[in-house]
């Protein structure tokens, strides 16, 4: 059962428009828009959410488009197309099934899209559409459409007031173009999606007619403010007048100092310090398509080149002349192409001409006429993103063509004719480009996909339309420990109201199967992680041809799990990741790459830093700080003293030279004692109380006794304790999320705002006594006694780890900013708001609160799709079993910019040590029947020393330093591994061991087969 919709509609434009004008000024409903706010901001919003787009035609990339926009919940989208669906369009379009062939395609797609989001008004026209109709929208897109008629309607568009958007776009094969128009003068509000320059200023009154102003905390590289820059200000009290957000110019700017025109001398200063913020827009003059065509510019900032506009331009003049594309396969249709781009290129000035590659322009032509599904899911996402920068101003859109190809995607072997036939089936536009062998591998290759949020989703939707695992020997794995949230139903296509609650995993291969019935399914509820060995454990691995990492906003410690599961059974890994507007893929091949772990974790500056935790700026710096107390209280210090109490001595051997070692320790010792004093929840009230002063009052005047010659802070105050209702809140949350991780019964009269206040009034609290002696707290450089502080921590751990029981373990609590009455919100939103109040900051209510933490890990719509569609070109690679390092391709994506860059993978690193070469693919191998200390023994001849030995990555079976595993070197591995491991050998030819070693070197894994060998066989 899907969500609730309106009626479709099939109307005539002019009719439409009178049905959409008691839409045209929707206003904002922060419920609803949530997530548009926190990615484009209110005002962009408002301007997205009023916008009438059209989509003409409805072949798998117009599928794409629609689907993108419809997420993004614009005011309305109108599909347009003529024709109907037949069986070369299921390769394609996720929309389509067979149930639709013969079925007018704008007709077939209104339901499916509407069911994403009944918010978005959806409508189709089925009949003949002329350029007068175009006025009604804000933007046209247009694909598969010939030259001459994307001429007129262009034109049409650039020549109307206000200015239609305009974009064409096709996707060929492996191929792809764009083309944006967006009118003679257009204002792009947000150039880059980076936050933009801020910091804090302190003002200096110089003249009636100039202020001066200070940056207290400069970036160490570079002012960030130049004259001619526009800022705005924020927080100075008693100069709101500077504050009311209009920009104001940089006049003269020179080291920590810049000037403005403004007069000054009026304000009544009562707090000279606030936020100053630079204000970036851009405004671009399109050309339209008959001008741009034969003059396109420089490609060198956008993607492709001159050799892709020459291709289309005769791909474009083949259609004009025969109005119908190239066959496949067809050397006729090739020769044609061929020869129109030659005179072409023959009439260009000889400095511009390139040179003729004909089995380029033979692969092109033999693949124009299909749609493929990777393709059309990442130019879906892309030119649903131009769309959406043409209807709210955010971020740079492409100026003006952008090309691509993925040629290297097509098979090892040459294709002829016979391969490229089509075979009756739903494959047979993805047949026209690679084949049909290559269509029979990918029937029946095993694959596994881990995480099926949205990320994943993608990934199974273009796998279905693929064909991939759908023969007989065919099996296609996901797993997901999550549930589905109504905060994701509005990001998602695969789910809807009606599954909120349920499995992730289980709805994601129902949906799987909707869009093709044979594929072979099968969902797992289990998070990929050491906890899981037992259902993953090694006959699960070895049986996949690849796995395919979709952990979308999930900690970087799983993604590193799978990453070493993939080196251990050495897999063929595709990897992604997405932040913000940006994305990236990564293809991990054994022996040919590297596979290093990559992040794509946002990268803050050093003045960002200090003002979240030294000196917060506005109200988004607190509730950064507050987020990280949070973290350091409820998930990270929990996580770490249950590491600490499942293996201690190996957890402290790990932790002695690690950089935040005697924070952590210190963290997880208080943690343990903590547990002995907190028995019940009037005890966690205490501690909460405590926490309050500590935070608010202690913290701050040991602050001001730092920093007492700086002026920023001389108005930094404390606030006293009281039983108000903003106090209570804070320790009504904090003592709940304490005896949750503890695992103390909460009350019944918690919700009772009396008897709350009447515990919190029985807490009595110390009184703290601040002198410099105590600073130290506030010193976050390494110091020369850290080791020394590190071996007074690990005694105390240790006498606090015999006081708890044997089986005590915490239970770490993740923030989720959107749980129905968790308290992480609340207990966040209380901590930054006191900390704004120390600070003398406005603070703002809880909604804004939660659009920041949306912001924070808020992912742009299309860098998902994106990212799903670069690996899914990777993975027919893969499966062809490509090997050569040249064929495969890392991609880094940014849509704000815009820019796609691509990238061979790195090969693996050489390690040399003492006359021995490896890589990390290098496999040593000893035999079964040997005892450890062979192993040991071989390995110390060559002067690495042996630290730990683990069956996986986790299990250890031998560690130097326990006295009482040294009778476990007169034993073979098998045996060690079987009763230490608890693995199952039965049938197995051969097991990997993970050696660690005391020298700065990473060791090959290590195979123990069942045969005699010696070590560096």
């Amino acid at each position: 059962m899907k969500r609730s919709r309106p009626p479709a509609l099939d109307v005539e434009l002019t009719q439409l428009a009178a049905f959409k004008s008691g839409r045209t000024h929707r206003e904002i409903n922060d419920d609803r828009h949530s997530y548009q706010i926190s990615i484009y901001g209110r005002e962009c919003t408002r301007r997205l959410i009023n916008s009438n787009v059209l989509v003409s035609g409805m072949e798998g990339l117009r599928c794409e488009i629609a689907k993108n926009l419809v997420l993004a919940g614009v005011n309305s989208v109108t599909i347009h197309d003529e024709s109907d669906v037949t069986l070369w369009d299921l390769s394609g379009s996720f929309i389509f099934s067979e149930d639709d062939l013969g079925k007018n395609k704008a007709m077939a797609s209104i339901a499916k899209l509407q069911e994403i989001n009944n918010s978005v008004l959806i409508s189709a026209k089925t009949t003949v559409l002329v350029k007068e109709e175009l006025r009604d929208f804000q933007v046209v897109v247009f694909t598969n459409t010939m030259l001459e008629k994307a001429v007129e309607f262009n034109k049409y568009c650039h020549q109307h007031q206000p200015p239609i958007a305009f974009i064409r776009a096709d996707v060929r094969g492996l191929f792809a173009s764009v083309f944006c128009d967006f009118g003679p003068k257009f204002t792009v509000f947000d150039v880059n999606g980076e936050d933009a320059y801020s910091s804090c200023a302190y003002i200096l009154k110089e003249t009636r007619s100039r202020t001066a102003v200070s940056i207290v905390h400069p970036s160490p590289d570079d002012l960030g403010f130049r004259a001619g820059d526009k800022v705005v200000f924020s927080q100075i009290r008693g100069m709101e007048g500077l504050c009311d957000g209009r920009p104001r110019v940089i006049s003269t700017s020179s080291g920590k100092n810049f000037c403005i025109e403004e007069d000054a001398m009026n304000y009544s200063v009562i707090s000279p310090c606030g936020g100053v913020k630079k204000v970036e827009s851009k405004e671009l003059m399109f050309k339209p398509l008959h001008q741009a065509l034969y003059n396109p510019g420089d490609f060198s900032n956008n993607g492709g080149s001159l050799y892709h506009h020459l291709a289309f331009q005769a791909l474009d003049e083949f259609i004009g002349k025969l109005r119908r594309l190239p066959f496949s396969g067809f050397e006729g249709d090739a020769k044609i192409i061929i020869d129109i781009f030659v005179d072409i290129n023959n009439r260009l000035p000889v400095d511009r001409r390139v040179s003729i590659n004909r089995k380029l322009l033979r692969d092109f032509a033999f693949g124009a006429r299909a749609v493929l599904s990777p393709m059309a899911t990442i130019f879906g996402a892309i030119v649903g993103q131009e769309a959406l920068k043409a209807c709210s101003g955010k971020f740079h859109p492409f100026f003006q063509f952008f090309y691509f190809d993925s040629i290297e995607s097509l098979p090892s072997e040459s294709l002829n004719s016979e391969d490229l036939k089509p075979m009756s089936s739903r494959y047979d536009a993805q047949i026209s480009v690679f084949g049909s062998k290559l269509q029979k591998k990918m029937e029946e290759s095993k694959i596994f996909v881990v995480g099926s949020g949205t990320l994943g989703c993608e990934f199974l939707k273009q796998v279905a339309l693929m064909g991939v695992c759908t023969g007989d020997s065919g099996k296609l794995t996901i797993t997901d420990d999550g549930f589905i949230e109504a905060s994701t139903i509005a990001r998602q296509f695969m789910f809807s109201d009606q599954n909120i609650g349920q499995l992730k995993s289980n709805v994601a291969a129902s949906a799987a199967l909707l869009i093709n019935p044979r594929i072979n399914v099968q969902a797992l509820q289990n998070r990929a992680c050491p906890d899981s060995e037992d259902v993953m454990d090694n006959w699960f691995w070895e049986d996949f041809t690849v796995v395919i990492n979709a952990l979308d906003n999930i900690k970087e410690q799983y993604v590193d799990y799978i990453n070493k599961r993939c080196l251990y059974f050495r897999k063929a890994l595709l990897d992604s990741a997405t932040l913000g507007s940006k994305c990236r893929t990564r293809t991990i091949i054994p022996c040919l790459t590297d596979n290093s772990s990559a992040s794509l974790d946002r990268l803050r500056n050093y003045e960002y830093l200090r003002s979240v935790y030294e000196r917060p700026l506005n109200m988004e710096h607190c509730l950064s700080w507050a987020k990280s107390q949070f973290d350091i209280l409820f998930d990270k210090t929990p996580n770490e003293a249950n590491r600490y109490l499942t293996n201690p001595h190996e957890y402290l051997a790990a932790m002695r030279h690690g950089i935040e070692a005697k924070y952590t320790l210190h963290n997880v010792h208080v943690c343990l004692e903590d547990h002995l004093t907190c028995d019940t929840f009037s005890d966690c009230l205490s501690w909460a109380c405590h926490k309050y002063h500590q935070y608010f009052v202690h913290d701050i005047m040991m602050m001001r006794l730092v920093n007492f010659d700086k002026a920023t802070f001389a108005f930094v105050r404390p606030i006293e304790f009281g039983l108000d209702e903003a106090t209570l809140e804070f320790i009504k949350a904090a003592a709940i999320l304490r005896s949750t991780s503890f695992g103390i019964p909460i009350p019944s009269w918690v919700d009772d705002d009396y008897m709350m206040s009447q515990a919190v009034g029985k807490v009595v609290t110390p009184k703290y006594e601040v002198n410099k002696e105590t600073c130290f707290r506030f010193t976050t450089e390494p110091r020369a006694d850290d080791a020394t502080l590190v071996n007074e921590i690990v005694p105390k751990l240790e006498i606090s780890r015999g006081k708890v029981a044997a089986d005590f373990r915490m239970h770490p609590i993740q923030f989720d900013k959107d749980g129905d009455r968790n308290y992480h919100m609340e207990l966040v939103y209380s901590l930054a708001s006191f900390r704004a109040k120390n600070f003398g900051i406005d603070s703002f209510k809880m909604c804004p609160a939660r659009y920041f933490f949306r912001q924070t890990n808020s992912r742009v719509d299309a860098s998902r799709p994106i990212a799903s569609g670069l690996v899914c070109l990777e993975l027919y690679k893969v499966i062809d079993g490509k090997d050569k390092i040249e064929s495969y391709r890392n991609t880094c994506v940014d849509i704000a910019v815009p820019s796609l860059s691509t990238s061979q993978p790195l090969p693996p690193t050489m390690t040399q040590f003492k006359g021995i070469n490896w890589t990390v693919w290098k496999l040593w191998e000893l035999g079964g029947d040997k005892m450890l200390e062979v192993l040991i023994h071989d390995l110390s001849k060559v002067g690495i020393t042996v630290a730990t030995v683990a069956f996986g990555h986790h299990r250890v079976i031998y560690n130097s330093l326990k006295d009482e595993h040294q009778e476990r070197k007169q034993r073979t591995l098998p045996d060690l591994v079987r009763q230490f491991a608890r693995a199952d050998l039965r049938g197995s030819r051969y097991f990997y061991v993970v050696v660690s070693c005391y020298e700065d070197i990473v060791l090959p894994l290590i195979r123990i087969r069942n045969l005699d060998g010696n070590l560096f066989a």
